[in-house]
C-alpha cells in the first residue's frame, strides 16, 4: 500500500503485476515464499557476481542507492539471468522499511569502458521490474557521456 499511497486499487493491481512477474521468473513455487539467493542458479548467481547493479549504501536522505554499471554485464547473462537477478536484489533493497518509504536513487554509470555493450538490451524489461515490485524511485542519475574539462 506504502508504493500506491495507500490506494486500494492500485495496491490490488500492483499486486497482481507482482504475483504475475514472479511467476514468470521463478515458477508457481514461488509464490508462496520470498526469493533468497537459494532461489537463484549458477548462472544468475554468476550475473549478481558481475556486479553490474549494485545496492551501493544510502544518501544524506536515507534512500538506498542503486548503482548500475552496464559496462559490467556480459554475453554469459542471458536477460532471463539478468532478470532474476535484477529482482532478488531489489527485493533484497525492499526488506528495509525505510527504503519502502523513501525510495530509491538509481544511478547509471555508462561512460567509457562502462557503456553498455549490449545497446540497452531488455531494458524495458528491467524497468517493468521496478515497477511491478512496487519500487519508488525518487530521482535517477544517468551519466552517459563524459566531458573533458582542459
Amino acid at each position: 500500500l506504502r508504493g500506491n499511497r495507500y490506494d486500494a486499487r492500485e495496491a490490488a493491481d500492483q499486486m497482481i503485476k507482482f504475483f504475475e512477474l514472479k511467476h514468470q521468473l521463478f515458477g508457481k513455487g514461488s509464490l508462496v515464499k520470498d526469493i533468497t539467493i537459494n532461489d537463484l542458479d549458477e548462472d544468475d548467481i554468476a550475473c549478481l557476481k558481475t556486479g553490474w547493479i549494485q545496492l551501493a549504501g544510502k544518501d544524506r536522505s536515507g534512500r538506498q542507492i542503486m548503482l548500475n554499471l552496464p559496462g559490467l554485464r556480459t554475453d554469459k547473462c542471458t536477460l532471463q539471468n539478468e532478470l532474476r537477478m535484477r529482482y532478488y536484489v531489489l527485493m533484497s533493497a525492499l526488506e528495509s522499511e525505510e527504503t519502502q518509504i523513501k525510495g530509491t536513487i538509481p544511478v547509471v554509470f555508462a561512460v567509457g569502458d562502462m557503456k553498455d555493450k549490449f545497446g540497452y538490451s531488455g531494458f524495458f524489461e528491467q524497468t517493468k521490474i521496478a515497477s511491478a515490485v512496487g519500487l519508488i524511485l525518487r530521482f535517477c542519475c544517468c551519466c552517459s557521456i563524459c566531458y573533458s574539462i582542459t
